[in-house]
Order: C-alpha cells, then sequence, then structure tokens
C-alpha cells in the first residue's frame, strides 16, 4: 500500500484547517445574528434626532431652582439619606400615599388616618432628609460599588441600586408636613418642607447613576409638586400658580430611556458621544457606558479580536472626567473591556455562550 506523500498530506490538513476557519467563522456570524436579533432592536430615528429628543426629555425647567431647597451644604446627599435605610416598608408608604390622596381630595379623615398623619409630621428623621436636600452633591455608585469583588463581571451591569424604600416614604411624609402647615397658614414652613422633596427628587433624578434611580427621583417629584400648585394658590399669586402648572406638566412627563438608548449596543461611537455629553444626566450617560460594555463583550464578532481598540481609546478619555461619580463608571467599564480582553478567544467565546441571557436582562436595569 502506497503512503501519500508528505505534499499530499499537507495539502490536506491546510485544507481541513481552512475549512475549520471558515466553519467557526461561519458560526461566530451565525451567533451573532442571533445575539443581534435578541439584544438590538433597530433605532428608530437618526441619531442626531436621537440626540436631540435625549437633551430635550433631560431638560430640567429652570422654573423648578426657585422653589429648590437652597444647597449650601458641601456633601454627598445619598451619604445621609442611606445611612439609616431600613428594609422598605411599602405598606406603610401606600398608606400614607391614600393620606395624602384623601386630603388633596378633601375628604374627611378616619380616627387612624388622623393618627397617621399626627405621627408623620412629628418623625423627628425628617430633619434628617431636609438636611440631606441642603448638600451640594449627590453620589449613589460608591454604595452601589461597596462589595463589588463580589459581582461577576461586568461589574457595572450586575450592580444592584441601593433601596429607595425609606427615601420615598420620608419625602411623601415631608410632603404631607408641608401640606399640614399650608392648612395651619404656616407657609413658610410649608414652602421649605416642599423645597426640601424637590431638592432630593431633583438630585435623585439627574444624578443618579442608573435609570431605575432616576426614575425614583421623578416619583418623588410628583406629590411635591402637586403641594406646590396649592401652595400657589394659598398665596394667592397668579404668576406663581402659571410657573407651577408648567412644573406639573414637566413632572408626569415619562420618556422610555430604555427605549431610545437600546440601540446604542451597536452604535459605540454614538455611545461615545453621548456618554461624553454633560448635558445630559448622569444616568443616561453611565447607560450609554453600559451599552458600549454590552455591545463588546456580548457580540461575538468580538470572541476573536477582543474589544474595539477605537472603543477602548474612547472609555479611557472618559475616565478624565471631572465627575467623579461618572469617572468611576467609565473605569469600571474600562475594567469590564480589559477584562473581556484578557480572557482570550475561547474564554470569550465561552463567556458570550453562557452569559448572554444574563447580559440581556441587565440592560433593564
Amino acid at each position: 500500500m502506497k503512503l501519500a506523500s508528505k505534499t499530499t498530506i499537507g495539502i490536506a490538513t491546510a485544507i481541513v484547517l481552512v475549512a475549520g476557519i471558515f466553519g467557526f467563522a461561519w458560526y461566530l456570524r451565525a451567533l451573532d445574528r442571533d445575539i443581534l436579533f435578541i439584544i438590538a432592536p433597530p433605532a428608530d430615528e437618526a441619531t442626531a434626532d436621537l440626540l436631540v429628543k435625549l437633551r430635550r426629555a433631560t431638560n430640567v425647567p429652570r422654573d423648578l431652582f426657585l422653589y429648590i431647597l437652597p444647597r449650601t451644604e458641601d456633601g454627598n446627599a445619598a451619604s445621609i439619606i442611606f445611612q439609616d435605610e431600613n428594609r422598605p416598608d411599602s405598606a406603610r408608604f401606600r398608606a400614607l400615599e391614600r393620606l395624602h390622596q384623601k386630603l388633596l381630595d378633601e375628604n374627611p379623615l378616619h380616627a387612624d388616618e388622623r393618627a397617621l398623619w399626627d405621627e408623620v409630621v412629628s418623625d423627628p428623621l425628617l430633619e434628617q432628609y431636609v438636611a440631606a436636600a441642603r448638600q451640594k452633591n449627590y453620589a449613589t455608585l460608591d454604595i452601589m460599588m461597596a462589595d463589588q469583588e463580589n459581582l461577576s463581571e461586568p461589574k457595572l451591569m450586575y450592580a444592584r441600586a441601593p433601596s429607595y424604600g425609606g427615601i420615598r416614604t420620608g419625602a411623601l411624609a415631608l410632603t404631607l408636613r408641608a401640606h399640614r402647615h399650608r392648612l395651619q397658614g404656616e407657609l413658610d414652613q410649608a414652602a421649605r418642607d416642599i423645597g426640601a422633596v424637590l431638592s432630593l427628587g431633583h438630585h435623585i433624578l439627574t444624578r443618579s447613576p442608573t435609570l431605575s434611580e432616576s426614575g425614583i427621583g421623578r416619583m418623588i417629584l410628583q406629590p411635591a409638586l402637586t403641594e406646590l400648585a396649592h401652595y400657589a394658590d394659598a398665596r394667592d399669586d397668579i404668576a406663581l400658580a402659571e410657573k407651577v402648572s408648567w412644573l406639573g406638566l414637566w413632572g408626569d412627563r415619562t420618556v422610555n430611556y430604555w427605549q431610545l438608548l437600546s440601540p446604542l449596543d451597536t452604535m459605540p461611537d454614538f455611545a461615545l458621544r453621548i456618554a461624553a455629553d454633560t448635558s445630559l444626566w448622569t444616568a443616561v450617560r453611565v447607560q450609554a457606558l453600559n451599552m458600549i460594555a454590552i455591545g463588546q463583550v456580548v457580540r461575538a464578532k468580538h470572541v476573536l479580536s477582543g474589544a474595539d481598540d477605537r472603543v477602548v481609546r474612547g472609555v479611557e478619555e472618559l475616565v478624565n472626567s471631572p465627575d467623579p461619580q461618572f469617572a468611576k463608571a467609565a473605569r469600571i467599564t474600562l475594567g469590564t473591556l480589559e477584562w473581556f480582553d484578557d480572557l482570550g478567544p475561547w474564554g470569550r467565546l465561552k463567556f458570550v455562550r453562557s452569559n448572554i441571557q444574563r447580559m440581556v436582562v441587565s440592560t433593564g436595569w
């Protein structure tokens, strides 16, 4: 039996290798198509239009700052808000919501409801929230990442926001105290409590690092804006009432930021542009970073090459942001991209295959 020549064996081996390479490339392309089908809804509008819409959606009316309690203290409001944050008491919060609505509707209170109102407005803890409202800064990312050593990679996408049960209840209690001050003719005290709630809500809305936290800020603002409208009526100030009515409409407006930002995982250059735009809220900018990371570490197209060098350089520039909280988010994102590169091709493939569903869920945090 004649053995095959070395040339024949070499050719056959080369054919097998080429076939394997093309087969693997085909597999990666097919996997990437499946991934894109899941995580990359097509953009409904041009990027320029999307940026305009984001800027418009994150614009805060200037009139709101006329009623916010002056922020005269250097410090982080979050460190005060969450120092005694207990497990959320949803039943108590719902009871306060019902009480506030009943007061707005001018319906008579039952004895237990009046007792609850008396208890709420005399709670000394409310002054803690007033003190927090006077702080100039607000940042929760350090709180979120306190146990980051125990978080799976990518860290920023898996981090959990702190509970907001205490501050939501406290803000509504302050609103109820403002309501009582107003009924008693103590309008300056009512304005102080309303301003404290507006300050806290604005802080959380505009400076929180996640979209879910930012949404809590709007929830906190809404009852206070309603109370502000009643305060304007008590002042019998027509000009004030007109300004406040516009603020109420703004407070009720809702925008689906997750939907707006969802195409960014396939548009890293535009995502970098949004992340660098300091006119946008922190949550929007951090979510852009989040989408950049998702677009790099979930995509099968990056299994062989790792993260795009251009994207890595863009995130490196954001690490020098003057906003410490955003700069930290950029550092975490950069660490995620470097971690993904260090996995190597087989490690990256394993990660993409085993974590795709978890990563998709994380886009909605």
